[in-house]
């Protein structure tokens, strides 16, 4: 998954791989690849959604990467509504 992450950066960028930062510089990569594997062996659905330069990129616990330009998604539940 982390290369998939990598891989559509680079894409996105058109630069090679090897041109981009260490992704676990920017981001605790054990703890992303740990928190979607107990997801899918719990069956539970977990996206996780992150910034990486100016692209927000969503890991979904079915290991699908989306990555785009903009603001993350943020979703305010209240109580009563």
């Amino acid at each position: 998954m982390t290369h998939t992450i990598l891989r559509g950066l680079a894409a996105i960028k058109n630069v090679p791989v090897v041109e981009l930062d260490p992704l676990y510089e920017q981001l605790e990569t054990d703890a992303l690849v740990t928190l979607l594997n107990h997801a899918q062996d719990s069956e539970g659905v977990v996206n996780v959604e992150f910034t990486l330069d100016e692209f927000t990129v969503v890991v979904t616990y079915e290991g699908d990467v989306y990555i785009h330009t903009g603001e993350p998604t943020v979703a305010t539940i209240s109580e009563g509504h």
